[in-house]
């Protein structure tokens, strides 16, 4: 983890992993009590659904939401920080953050850094990219895929 600050780009491109294939897009709350918001009337114990997706692929947050660029999340002296990090949630936020959210990107960092040390990963047919979308149930899942691993 000591070196996380020298490897900029591969901060950056977890990080708009997260953004695109978000897992857990729909996060359901029920209130405690009764309360109107904007007008709305919501009773106790009605479920209400956050949609982080309507956050991850808003364009006024990031720019061509479509496009898987990682370089969103650079700075001009090409590091990792900035405002757009800070806007990315695919953990949530405030009182429902997960609580394994700090493990989880440690784990994510560590992961990906061992697995390119030892592997060249490459499409299986380099004309056809894997696909951004899933199917979404409880869980947001990726459509398969096949890719090469070349030992390094």
């Amino acid at each position: 983890m000591e070196h996380k600050e020298q490897l900029p780009l591969v901060e950056a491109f977890i990080l708009e992993v997260q953004r695109h294939a978000n897992i857990f897009p729909l996060t359901p709350h029920a209130p405690k009590e009764d309360f109107t918001y904007k007008g709305y009337y919501l009773p106790k114990g009605t479920f209400v659904f956050f949609a982080l997706d309507s956050v991850l692929t808003d364009p006024d947050i990031f720019p061509e939401p479509s496009k898987f660029k990682p370089e969103r999340f650079l700075d001009d002296s090409g590091k990792c920080t900035g405002e757009q990090k800070e806007k990315l949630i695919p953990f949530s936020t405030g009182r429902r953050v997960c609580l394994g959210e700090s493990l989880a990107k440690m784990e994510l960092f560590l992961f990906l850094t061992r697995f390119l040390q030892k592997f060249e990963v490459q499409p299986e047919n380099p004309e056809c990219l894997p696909p951004l979308e899933g199917d979404l149930g409880i869980t947001n899942i990726l459509k398969s895929f096949n890719m090469v691993l070349i030992k390094r």
